[in-house]
């Protein structure tokens, strides 16, 4: 048996385990399969920022906020949420410009050259965020659709009751 999304057989190793019933070692094989590439320590690297020398990370994580706020409390309005909602989809699609744009002029606002050519920064700092948002802004608005459902559904219920009874009554 080959996992695919492997770069070395295990089959062997994971035989030789199943049979002799020994622990197998997960760091030797999680270090030699390639499941995150090369950001497979992306714990350290987020470490290894210095968070407090960046304040235009702490903007864009206010601006994340922000918008999670406002679109819960604007939550019955669905116009409102839905220009939201493009808009963020608008900014994640521009993320890749803006990976490019940040990587040429990152001194203007940066200590460190962060964007990649891979655009992973951008990813984790942009973009994963805005979808985050986004599915919110999505579940707010499919609860908003649920709500108007069973308001028509009890809306006609109401009619044709009525019009039961005035029929009974005549």
């Amino acid at each position: 048996m080959r996992f695919t999304w492997c770069t070395y057989d295990f089959s062997h190793e994971l035989q030789f385990h199943t049979v002799r019933m020994a622990k197998p070692q997960y760091h030797r094989f999680f270090t030699r399969c390639n499941l995150f590439g090369e950001y497979a320590h992306f714990p350290s690297i987020c470490f290894q920022i210095p968070w407090r020398n960046e304040p235009w990370l702490f903007i864009v994580a206010a601006f994340h906020v922000c918008i999670m706020l406002l679109s819960i409390c604007r939550r019955a309005h669905p116009n409102f949420l839905s220009f939201i909602l493009f808009c963020l989809l608008g900014g994640c699609l521009c993320s890749p410009w803006l990976n490019e744009l940040a990587a040429t002029h990152w001194r203007l606002f940066a200590t460190d050259q962060y964007f990649d050519s891979h655009g992973f920064f951008i990813l984790c700092v942009w973009s994963a965020p805005i979808l985050i948002n986004a599915m919110l802004i999505t579940i707010l608005l499919l609860l908003q659709v649920g709500q108007l459902l069973v308001q028509k559904k009890r809306l006609e219920w109401n009619v044709g009751a009525r019009k039961k009874s005035e029929k009974k009554k005549s």
